[in-house]
Order: structure tokens, then C-alpha cells, then sequence
């Protein structure tokens, strides 16, 4: 298992923050394959998107979770 990278992206006139997780060592080459991870309406941003983002991790994806606003 790998630890997610901090990172910042602009979206609009907003600073998004997020956590990009890398594929797991050993997973499938799928040859930088992404996806998105967003936290249910209901969920905890920094708790829930983070949960979701291991398993496609895990298969060979990154992930990125977002988790504020700044």
C-alpha cells in the first residue's frame, strides 16, 4: 500500500485540495489510468472519498479524492 500525495488544483475561481493515490506496487500496468474519487453526499470528505480510492488503486489506477476548499 502506497500513501496518497497531497496535491492542489485550481478549479474555477476555487483551490481544490486533494490526495492523489498512486497505483499499488505490484498492481496491473493500465498505463496511467485515472479516476476521480468524489465522498457521498452523506460521508466525511477526508474518511470516505480516501476508502473508495484504495481499491481502484489496488487494481492499477490512480485516484484522486478531493478533501477542501481553499
Amino acid at each position: 500500500m502506497s500513501f496518497p500525495i497531497e496535491v492542489t488544483f485550481p478549479s474555477f475561481t476555487l483551490t481544490i485540495s486533494g490526495e492523489l493515490h498512486q497505483p499499488a506496487i505490484g498492481s496491473p500496468d493500465l498505463k496511467g489510468a485515472a479516476i476521480v474519487v468524489s465522498h457521498p453526499m452523506t460521508g466525511v470528505k477526508g474518511q470516505t472519498a480516501a476508502d473508495y480510492a484504495r481499491a481502484p488503486s489496488s487494481a492499477g489506477f490512480y485516484a484522486l479524492t478531493s478533501t477542501a476548499y481553499i
